[in-house]
């Protein structure tokens, strides 16, 4: 009996759980740098008034808000990556399983097989099957 051929899933579910992890930690240190921008230019305001110090806090206002916007879109790119990874490591187990349930199957039939061969075998000559 000729034995089918399978393929798994393809991919590296750890390497893309490293990515997911990679792209967290860009995600936090953004965060941070924001924060950073933001208690930095809110440190000022209280001693530092007038169109400068104006100008200031809008300029980090921006920058803090384009390094927030960077990280959720990290953050993002992690939670894809994990969930890529999730699914490919089902898939990957899901498809092990169902090879190994093919090959039981297969295994089964070709064993059926041998036994029908057997029983025509010893059969007398002439006489039916008793089934």
């Amino acid at each position: 009996m000729p034995q089918p051929s399978f393929t798994l899933a393809p991919g590296d579910p750890g390497a893309l759980f490293a990515a997911a992890d990679w792209h967290q930690t860009v995600a936090d240190a953004l965060t941070v740098h924001a924060g950073t921008i933001r208690a930095a230019a809110g440190s000022t305001a209280a001693f530092w008034q007038g169109e400068a110090a104006s100008a200031y806090q809008s300029l980090a206002g921006n920058m803090a808000f384009g390094f927030e916007i960077a990280a959720t879109k990290s953050g993002d790119a992690a939670a894809i990556y994990r969930h890529l990874a999730s699914e490919v490591q089902r898939c990957q187990e899901e498809g092990q399983t169902a090879l190994r349930g093919a090959q039981h199957w297969c295994d089964q039939a070709v064993a059926a097989n041998g036994r029908l061969t057997t029983c025509r075998g010893c059969r007398p000559a002439g006489r039916p099957s008793p089934h």
